[in-house]
Order: structure tokens, then sequence, then C-alpha cells
């Protein structure tokens, strides 16, 4: 019985079956094993973090990290819309020699963890007046945090003269 004379249909199917289990076990040892093993480690893993003091210990220390991060960045102030009426008031108490232009209407934005009030104030003077306008709003408005600042200059070509701008944007955030 020589394969290299012709072969028997059983004979085939026999040879294709030991083909088929050497690639199954090839497969095996290549792809399936380390899987396997893999996944072993990652459950040994998980169960050492759920029962180590340190992760709690750090997952503590996170905790208040983030409240301490939170009451930075955010304002204990519980209506953030009145925030541009109180920056008015902040602006109205103090001897700036600027003009307001415009002031906007409070952005909101939600995402899964903040809730995120933005609003935006532009002025219209000279560089010492808006640079200590900025210096001041930056130091002693406590109700809001400024994210961006832009002084610019735009030329105003029916009088020939150039005017100077103070952009501000200001950010509240809420923990949701």
């Amino acid at each position: 019985m020589s394969l290299k004379s012709n072969p028997s249909s059983k004979q085939k199917l026999v040879l294709v079956i030991i083909f088929f289990l050497i690639l199954l076990v090839a497969l095996y040892f290549k792809t399936y094993k380390k899987i396997f093993e893999t996944r072993h480690k990652i459950n040994e893993l998980e169960y050492s973090i759920q029962n180590s003091p340190q992760t709690k210990k750090n997952i503590a220390n996170l905790k208040s990290q983030l409240t301490y991060v939170n009451n930075i960045i955010g304002s204990k102030n519980a209506n953030f819309e009145n925030v541009p009426k109180e920056y008015l008031n902040f602006i109205a108490n103090t001897n700036f020699q600027v003009e307001l232009i415009s002031i906007t209407k409070t952005h909101f934005y939600r995402d899964k963890d903040f809730s995120i009030y933005t609003n935006q104030v532009i002025f219209k003077g000279d560089y010492e007046n808006l640079l200590e306008l900025l210096y001041e709003t930056e130091k002693k408005f406590i109700e809001s945090r400024i994210i961006s600042a832009k002084i610019y200059k735009e030329r105003n070509y029916a009088e020939k003269k150039d005017f100077l701008y103070l952009k501000i944007i200001f950010q509240n955030y809420e923990s949701i």
C-alpha cells in the first residue's frame, strides 16, 4: 500500500484528518495557549489588585486629589448663570478706564463628569488699563477662572485710528 500509487478514498480521508489534527495542535500552541495563559494572568492580577490594601489607599488618595482639583477649578457659587452679573459688579467697583464692548450669554456644556459654564467679555481701552484689568480679574475675581485672554488691535478705517481690545473667556466647572 504505497501512497505514491493511487491512494484510496479511505486513505485520503485519514491523511486529511491527520493533517487537520496537526494543524489544530499547531494552532493551539501558536495562538490559543498564549491567550489562555494571558487571561489566567489577568485574572490573578485583578484579584490581587482588588485585595490589595495599597490599592484602596491609592483610590482614597485619588478621590481626595479630585476633590481638591474640583475646589480649585470650580466655585462654591450655586448659580453659575449669575457669574457675568457678578463680574460686571466687580468691574463697576473698580476704577479702570476701559469700555465694555460686549458680554456674551453663558454657554453651557455638559460632559459625563462636569458641567461647564463659559462666559466671554470684550473691553476696549489702552494697554495699561487693559493689562491691569486682566491682572486684577485673575487675582481678585474668585467666582470664576480665566481660561483665555487675548489683547488685540483693530483698525477703524472711518476714524483712521487703531483701538486695543481685551477678550476674556472664563469658565466654571461643576462636578456631576
